[in-house]
């Protein structure tokens, strides 16, 4: 008899998410891990499917009208163009995105002589901040559905699914770096953490619940409420280290039903 696949399948952003995280979150899931090792896999989006909807034509995936349907849809695909796994391989998806001050009152929103978004502990300054403003709202309410969704289903099987997220982004969350990088210097950065991690999953635990990175709550619900709590979705934090608490649901045992 053929071994069952257990595969737990992360979501991330782009390429340096990946270099960042794959190789950690695989040592910390066998580190871990009662009984079967899981087998991490990653995808990468290569943009933020958040805010991708107004700009479906530069997405190299189907983009729908809800992003929860965007992302199922986006996995469905990559797995059939693959052939390493079956959606009935998955035990579960982790999804792991960027908050990027998305939450923020309006009134943080400030106008100012910069080239993009100029990310602040307490502001977002743009030279059009009504382009701040329309981003938000899109990239706020794309990541409540998700926050809100427990599962994706593919021809009746569902398969566990949680958002987790990087405050304000990745290299500000887990590096402690609030300027912004290139794309050289973060895939430089990516690749020095996940070397670093993927030896120690001990300390990549340790990181994730230490002061500087956790943030308030005991489930992934509180902790959602708290980024949505005044500038806190500018603040350096993540909640992926309860993705290790021991709370997470398990997978189903059969399909569910429509």
């Amino acid at each position: 008899m053929a071994r069952e696949k257990r595969v737990v399948l992360i979501l991330v952003e782009g390429p340096s998410n990946e270099n960042a995280l794959l190789e950690p979150m695989q040592a910390a899931l066998d580190f871990t891990a009662n009984g079967a090792l899981p087998e991490a896999r990653a995808l990468a989006f290569h943009c933020d499917v958040t805010t991708v909807r107004p700009f479906s034509w530069e997405a190299s995936f189907a983009v729908k009208d809800r992003v929860r349907d965007t992302v199922r849809q986006f996995v469905v695909d990559r797995i059939a163009s693959r052939h390493e796994y079956e959606w009935t391989d998955l035990d579960r998806i982790i999804h792991i995105v960027d908050l990027d001050g998305a939450f923020i009152p309006n009134e943080c929103i400030v106008e100012g002589d910069c080239d993009g978004f100029a990310y602040g502990r307490d502001s977002i300054t743009a030279r059009d901040t009504a382009r701040v403003v329309d981003r938000n709202e899109r990239k706020s309410a794309a990541l409540l559905e998700l926050a809100g969704t427990r599962e994706l289903k593919h021809r009746k099987h569902a398969v566990p699914y949680r958002v987790y997220f990087m405050s304000r982004n990745l290299e500000h969350a887990l590096y402690g770096s609030v300027r912004e990088f290139s794309d050289d210097e973060k895939r430089q950065l990516s690749a020095a953490f996940g070397k670093k991690y993927r030896n120690d999953p001990e300390g990549f635990i340790n990181l994730l619940r230490s002061g500087d990175v956790k943030v308030p709550g005991d489930t992934v619900e509180e902790t959602w409420r708290y980024a949505r709590e005044g500038t806190n979705s500018l603040h350096r934090g993540s909640n992926l280290h309860l993705f290790f608490s021991g709370s997470e649901p398990e997978s189903p045992s059969r399909p569910s039903t429509p």
